[in-house]
């Protein structure tokens, strides 16, 4: 298993190496070592209370990203995560330099008490699919995807604490005692149209529109789009504002019933049986044309006009269903 660690953005071997940032400090009058004193039973559950048991993310809500995963992740099959106390606070923030950091949100530290915050307590965590559709422990990149499909994360942490000085990695508190353990439950972000209402009910036809057909916002507002005749569209709602129907084409954008008609895409061919008539999709005789009978037609649509099924077989020129074969 590759082990990793950085704090500052600095790899362990370095800091060893130049500044001894988490050595033992140095009491400058007596030159003696000041030892971490374990804190008692009361500060680990103060502690474990201030942590959260659920974090709800929002939209703008950071996921684990790259340089989080470089300081914070064990690599290996069994999706270990390492933290300092301190790094599950607003406090860490000078390990995420831009943005949004994942694991601060863990406990808001509104005490600013500052429990465990030196580097002989570490975190020891992993992480579960809360909804169990993920067995086992999840990798970073399971835990961003299933919160960015809308699933729950839990995260289980261990308080553990160390008698070594120095700076630590993951396997200088894996091994030692549990002090005390927290789930938290990572919520994913809602939908910004989960509280949303869509006006209208749902329907599913298909629109022809008989004339240059203006389009209304969902308040039934005019906008300048205009849908061209004879186009044909899907409705997947229609609603009613002051007696006038309205079916809708696309988001926020809605089109009078009365500006066209449901039609039925149909491709056949119709013979006629006499001189037929045609009509407009508005139900208007065409008076300078007719099909003479007995003569074989292509047509693409079928629909209701005046009461009577009628079949398209030029771009507004319909014929009655009566007048063919």
């Amino acid at each position: 298993m590759k082990k990793i660690f950085k704090y500052l953005g600095i790899t362990s071997a370095m800091l060893l190496a130049t500044a001894p940032i988490a050595a033992p400090v140095i009491n400058s009058s007596t030159e003696t070592f000041v030892q971490a004193e374990t804190n008692g039973k009361s500060d680990v559950n103060k502690w474990l209370g201030e942590v959260k048991s659920t974090v709800n993310l929002t939209k703008n809500s950071s996921l684990i990203t790259t340089e989080e995963l470089d300081t914070y992740y064990v690599f290996g099959s069994d999706g270990m995560f390492f933290l300092y106390p301190q790094e599950l606070t607003p406090e860490q923030n000078v390990l995420i330099e831009k943005g949004d950091s994942f694991f601060k949100h863990f406990n808001d530290n509104s005490n600013e008490d500052n429990l465990f915050f030196n580097f002989q307590y570490g975190v020891i965590m992993t992480a579960t699919a809360t909804d169990n559709s993920v067995s086992g422990n999840l990798i970073k990149d399971q835990v961003n995807e299933l919160l960015s499909e809308g699933k729950s994360v839990t995260f289980h942490l261990s308080l553990r604490h160390t008698d070594e000085t120095g700076a630590h990695s993951w396997d200088s508190f894996i091994n030692e005692p549990v002090l005390g353990t927290k789930d938290v439950v990572v919520n994913p972000a809602k939908s910004e149209t989960s509280n949303i209402k869509v006006p209208g009910t749902g329907i599913s036809e298909l629109f022809e529109s008989s004339v240059n057909s203006t389009v209304y916002d969902d308040n039934g507002k005019a906008t300048t789009i205009t849908l061209p005749k004879t186009s044909v569209w899907n409705v997947d709602r229609q609603m009613n504002i002051n007696g006038t129907t309205f079916y809708r084409v696309a988001n926020n954008e809605w089109v009078k019933k009365d500006d066209g008609l449901a039609v039925t895409l149909n491709e056949t061919t119709v013979n006629t049986n006499k001189q037929a008539s045609l009509y407009t999709s508005q139900g208007k005789k065409v008076t300078n044309r007719a099909l003479a009978k007995n003569t074989p037609w292509y047509s693409d649509r079928m629909a209701t006009i005046n009461g009577q099924t009628m079949y398209r077989v030029a771009t507004d020129e319909w014929v009655m269903a009566d007048d063919i074969k």
